[in-house]
């Protein structure tokens, strides 16, 4: 791929690809990729649950992550040409994670962010922002990853014809430019992964939806004194409420897109559920809103002054409601979620302009 600049008087002057040298580490594609996860794979990117993740033969996959459809997805890295025995690696690390358990999944996922609470199948569903009918069960079936500057033929024949054969197979090839200023531009080509795959995608069945009468039947007066007031606000506002199996999805409408602004969740029915909490969807938000990242901060920052919400993983905030909030308090949330969405509201009609 060959990349320009747009120069005054509208002359291109081309980026000239540099060679990924030995001061820039594989540690560094990692980091990359481990913050924009939307690059890795079509179709919403992967949920990043682990990194350097020991395998049973003592091997370390480079990123472990969960795509939208729940398969485990082992993304194995090289800086340099893929050697003929990446493929080979790439797929022991896949027959280990095919042994892995949701329990397990969940654990490596608590241990990556060090939320010891997190619920990895909760924590997918708000992810991906998915909806009940798009249920999915974790690690139902796995893919492989592999990410090189130059993706050799060998690797690419034989991927190509794993991919036919049915194996969720993908090759990245990443070029690397830097300008004489020192800006540092990457860009990224799936050279194998966009042709249809051999066997047909399975489908499952969803969960019964709960209500507002039912959420509120499932809290405690402490849940009650929370949620009952947010979910009148988002009545009266007109945000829309998401359903799921327990909990809700609270959304703004902007042009027929809606943007996921917080989650909510009832007691414990279960051992592995999220127990009676509000989270925040900071990374929706700033997924679906260009430039929201100051708003973002600021409204993470008042949540925390409150002293009530808690730190959830590297990017969210969570409330976990265990005592009947004060009125002053429920009036604070209320009031910082309320800006949350008009600020989102301006910042997404402005992206539209």
């Amino acid at each position: 791929m060959r990349v320009y600049s747009v120069k005054i008087g509208n002359e291109f002057v081309e980026y000239v690809p540099q060679r990924f040298m030995n001061e820039h580490r594989e540690e560094m594609i990692e980091t990359w990729l481990e913050q924009n996860p939307e690059c890795i794979v079509e179709n919403g990117g992967l949920l990043i649950i682990g990194r350097q993740v020991t395998t049973n033969l003592n091997s370390s996959i480079d990123l472990l992550g969960v795509d939208r459809e729940g398969n485990l997805a082992v993304v194995e890295l090289k800086r340099d040409k893929t050697p003929r025995d990446t493929l080979a690696q790439a797929l022991e690390y896949a027959s280990y994670a095919i042994t892995l358990s949701s329990n397990q999944l969940e654990e490596i996922y608590q241990l990556y962010t060090g939320d010891e609470n997190a619920s990895l199948v909760e924590i997918h569903r708000r992810f991906f922002s998915l909806v009940e009918s798009e249920a999915v069960s974790l690690n139902k079936d796995q893919r492989i990853v592999i990410v090189g500057s130059e993706i050799v033929q060998s690797i690419r024949q034989s991927t190509a014809f794993l991919r036919q054969k049915g194996l969720l197979l993908t090759c990245l090839e990443f070029t690397y430019f830097q300008t004489e200023s020192g800006e540092q531009l990457v860009s990224i080509d799936t050279v194998v992964g966009q042709e249809p795959l051999g066997p047909g995608k399975v489908v499952t069945g969803t969960l019964p939806k709960t209500n507002k009468d039912e959420f509120l039947k499932a809290c405690d007066e402490a849940g009650k004194a929370m949620f009952g007031p947010l979910l009148d606000m988002a009545e009266s506002e007109k945000l829309p409420i998401h359903w799921g199996s327990r909990g809700f999805t609270l959304n703004l409408d902007h042009a027929g897109i809606e943007i996921a602004l917080c989650f909510g969740y009832p007691q414990l029915s279960k051992p592995n559920q999220t127990p009676q909490s509000l989270y925040t969807a900071f990374r929706e938000i700033a997924r679906k809103v260009e430039g929201s990242g100051d708003t973002i901060e600021n409204i993470k920052r008042r949540f925390l002054d409150t002293r009530k919400f808690l730190p959830a993983g590297k990017f969210e905030v969570k409330y976990l409601i265990k005592q009947v909030p004060t009125p002053e308090l429920v009036i604070d949330i209320l009031k910082i979620i309320h800006d949350l969405t008009q600020e989102v509201r301006t910042l997404a009609g402005s992206d539209s302009e």
